[in-house]
């Protein structure tokens, strides 16, 4: 079974109708592979580029080269691009990139810089768009067209001109070729003492792919974290399409590659397949060290997406689409400004550059890149394009953006000015703590995501990010934010202290208040009625009511120790939540460990939400009616507002119990009409807040219905009175987003209402 079996959907048929190859036996020189036999392994290592030629196929003869040229270096060749290394402290067999002094050479044959003419044509930027043929990719999406040679041979930049986008477009003029050393093809092992019994031998596909910036952080990692720790609501806006890895796609290799011995119908070639087992491995709850390093896995490469960070795909009508590196950009430094660019297109572990240049309305930031890593701060920008600084031009603020289409990442490739200094080491955590923190500011800026992506998208790009970097607690604006935090804290304990004494005064008023109600309804019916005061204090003599239990002393220190614990697990779970949470969590082996994990953030999630949600109903529920009670005249008008503002925690109980408390008052102190008037505020009040402020603000994120949140209070009400009658709702809401998540992992339909 592959590493990540895929499921049947709207894309294809799914893997269990695929065949995989699968490892049974590592053959080694010598006599101790197989018995009875001495084995001689060699193995051979071929990698193609054909960027160019496939340029002038696309092109045809009115770029000036064609047939036999384009079959001859550097159009197509093979030198230069890997090999098997000869490092003794490398394992047999392992090939390597062959180093080069640059990343790209200017282009040259027959002694003579390459050139071609370029068409007439519609660039992206400032870079020649070949079309391609829906998903084929018959040659480089993009290629570099800015270094035009006159007839004498003198060479012009063109990144000089103002519209060098519209240079490009008019074409008319012969461009400088270029040239990477990236390329694919395959590994083949020669056994020539089993070649009878095993005639036929299958290759592996290799590729040789543009620099990896993030080297310590996986696509097949990038993956897992979006399909299951990601919030819900922010999923499926972050990228136009998920960030498959390579070892997830199902294309046969490069088939145009001759000698390779490729077949149409292997089409799992990059899947990542472990050995058999029988009887499947038991389940442990061994802990590994977690070791950042790269990998030269297909797991580790981005999918082919449109086309691609690392490779690309073609076919021919009545053929199979296949892999091919030719499709990127020539040479790759092209592609990749562009993709870095773009950034909400391209979902692979790559610079995200859609904050060095001016904002575009589809391309808001995905992943930011800090200031140091874009040269805003320093002088090593990963691509050696310094980002945009802050100016002031005519006492008018503005930002000095570089320009995307004067931008030349092969000038700088050439320069030896892309680096990964920086960007090397960015680990796993930091790089989706990132594209994490971004989503949620966008949320937090009004964006929402549960519109369609475009128009996500458009809503995301109307923010510009202009400075990107860690929070250091020296930094003035960390100084300045804690002591905001401390200075509201002071004010929020301060006015609660005051608020909290001014109630506690008030508690016998409002006792006596609900007694004098009991009077007047039992002589306006003629019986006795209990009295509604003992709801405030305990009735009679020797009675242990709230107005005896609650004294001054009693309710600063219950406030005090309250704010002192809220602060400091606020302050604990904010600093040591995710190391508490992956502890917890590692007690856990196997995927019983990812069902936890990920159940248990959605669970998070949505307690999250449901608090929140219920804070700022109950904060509008409170202040609605305690304004209408201050206006209507009615006494204890705080009082109340502060009750119903507390009991509104209690899910649909507690806010229905409060407004009747507020209009027993009014009818005692007013009568039957000041009465009236305050149930049509509360009714109205609570409605708005119920039907207006409630979806708008919890977006229905709660799973469970109305009637399973009445039988939650009723049934936490029994059993553990008001601390149950609080905390049914919210953990139920928590179980049922928890097995939710983990349904949807499992491919298992939920349970109706969840």
């Amino acid at each position: 079974m592959p590493m990540r079996f895929r499921p049947a959907d709207g894309s294809g048929p799914g893997d269990a109708g695929r065949r995989f190859w699968v490892p049974l036996h590592k053959l080694f020189p010598g006599a101790e592979c197989i018995r009875g036999r001495t084995l001689s392994v060699r193995l051979t290592v071929t990698h193609t580029n054909e960027k160019l030629r496939r340029i002038h196929l696309a092109l045809g003869p009115d770029a000036s080269w064609g047939r036999p040229d384009v079959d001859r270096p550097p159009f197509r060749f093979s030198d230069g691009i890997a090999e098997l290394s000869t490092d003794p402290g490398l394992r047999p067999g392992t090939v390597v990139p062959v180093p080069h002094a640059r990343l790209v050479e200017p282009a040259e044959y027959q002694g003579r810089p390459l050139t071609f003419r370029v068409p007439p044509n519609q660039p992206l930027s400032s870079s020649l768009n070949i079309p391609a043929e829906g998903l084929w990719r018959h040659g480089p999406e993009y290629v570099h067209v800015r270094s035009a040679v006159a007839d004498d041979g003198t060479e012009t930049d063109l990144n000089t001109r103002p519209d060098v986008a519209g240079a490009v477009a008019a074409g008319g003029y012969r461009a400088r070729h270029h040239v990477d050393f990236t390329g694919d093809g395959w590994v083949a092992a020669v056994v020539p003492e089993l070649a009878t019994d095993l005639p036929r031998s299958r290759s592996a596909y290799s590729l040789v792919a543009a620099p990896d910036f993030f080297p310590s952080t996986d696509q097949r990692e990038l993956t897992e974290w979006a399909a299951t720790r990601v919030p819900s609501r922010l999923r499926t806006t972050i990228w136009r399409v998920p960030p498959d890895p390579l070892s997830d796609e199902r294309f046969p290799a490069n088939l145009t590659l001759s000698g390779s011995g490729f077949r149409p119908d292997d089409d799992t070639v990059t899947a990542i397949v472990c050995l058999p087992q029988s009887p499947p491995g038991e389940r442990t709850r061994l802990e590994r060290s977690h070791t950042e390093r790269h990998s030269h896995l297909p797991d580790d490469a981005a999918g082919v997406f449109a086309p691609g960070w690392d490779v690309s795909v073609d076919g021919r009508v009545g053929g199979p689409v296949h892999l091919a590196a030719y499709g990127l950009g020539s040479p790759f430094p092209e592609d990749s400004k562009l993709c870095a660019a773009l950034s909400a297109f391209w979902p692979a572990v790559a610079p995200d550059a859609a904050r060095t240049f001016p904002p575009m309305p589809d391309w808001p930031t995905v992943a930011p890149l800090t200031d140091q890593e874009i040269g805003v701060v320093g002088d090593l920008p990963w691509d050696g394009v310094p980002g945009p600084r802050p100016a002031r031009v005519d006492g008018t603020d503005v930002v000095d953006y570089p320009s995307l289409d004067h931008a030349d990442y092969v000038a700088t490739s050439l320069r030896g000015a892309m680096t990964l200094a920086l960007t090397s080491g960015v680990q796993e955590d930091e790089y989706r703590s990132r594209v994490l923190a971004m989503a949620r500011t966008y949320e937090a800026l009004g964006v929402d995501t549960t519109q369609d992506f475009r128009t996500v998208v458009r809503e995301k790009a109307r923010w510009s990010v202009l400075s990107f970097r860690a929070l250091e607690p020296t930094d003035a604006e960390a100084v300045s934010a804690g002591a905001a935090v401390l200075l509201l804290l002071v004010v929020v304990v301060g006015a609660g202290l005051g608020l909290a004494a001014r109630i506690a005064s008030q508690l016998p008023e409002l006792r006596d208040a609900l007694d004098r109600v009991s009077t007047q309804l039992s002589e306006r019916f003629g019986t006795s009625m209990p009295s509604l005061g003992d709801l405030v204090g305990g009735g009679g003599q020797g009675g242990s009511g709230l107005t005896e239990l609650i004294g001054p002393a009693r309710t600063l220190l219950e406030i005090l120790l309250g704010v002192f614990l809220a602060v400091a697990l606020a302050f604990l779970f904010l600093t040591s939540g995710p190391d508490i949470w992956r502890w917890l969590v590692g007690k856990f082996g196997g995927t019983l460990r990812e069902d936890v994990d990920a159940g248990g953030r959605a669970a998070w999630g949505t307690v999250g939400a449901y608090v929140r949600g219920l804070t700022v109903v109950a904060l509008f529920d409170a202040v609605g009616i305690g304004l209408g009670l201050l206006l209507l005249g009615v006494p204890l008008a705080l009082t109340l507002a502060v009750l119903q503002f507390l009991a509104s925690y209690i899910p649909t109980v507690g806010a229905f119990l409060a407004g009747a408390v507020a209009v027993l008052v009014a009818y005692g102190a007013d009568g039957l009409g000041t009465a009236a008037l305050v149930l049509g505020l509360v009714v109205l009040v609570q409605q708005l807040g119920n039907d207006v402020v409630e979806p708008y603000v919890m977006k229905n994120r709660l799973p469970i219905n109305a009637a399973m949140v009445l039988i939650a209070v009723t049934a936490g009400g029994l059993l553990w009175g008001l601390a149950g009658a609080l905390l049914f709702v919210p953990l139920l809401a928590a179980a049922s987003a928890a097995g939710h998540e983990v349904w949807t992992r499992h491919g298992s339909p939920p349970i109706a209402g969840g």
